[in-house]
């Protein structure tokens, strides 16, 4: 049997990239804001939100005019930052990976 492996490269416009960065500026302000919720919610002793709870929670934020901007990234990609976090409180909790840690902006 043969195996093939193949590697492609993306060579973005400048548009392309800006837009590529607003994108993963986006999930990772999702991230950050859903992280110091639950460690709020951590340091009051209550219990953390699911991932729908917090989705639901992400629509209300994108619908504020404050952070409408959020519109301007895809919203799975922003979904996809909730449910990588729950998955890293879960392996947390297990004690198998150290506590989710806030994302620094992209350079």
């Amino acid at each position: 049997m043969e195996r093939r492996g193949f590697e492609n490269r993306l060579e973005p416009t400048c548009e392309q990239t800006q837009l590529f960065l607003r994108f993963v500026g986006c999930r990772r302000w999702v991230w950050n804001w859903a992280l110091a919720l639950q460690k709020s919610r951590l340091e009051e002793s209550q219990s953390l939100l699911s991932v729908a709870e917090r989705c639901k929670l992400l629509t209300e934020l994108r619908n504020a005019p404050d952070t409408a901007w959020l519109y301007e990234g895809p919203t799975h990609t922003q979904h996809a930052a909730l449910r990588d976090l729950c998955r890293a409180f879960e392996r947390w909790r297990a004690g198998t990976a150290r506590c989710p840690r806030f994302k620094a902006p992209a350079v």
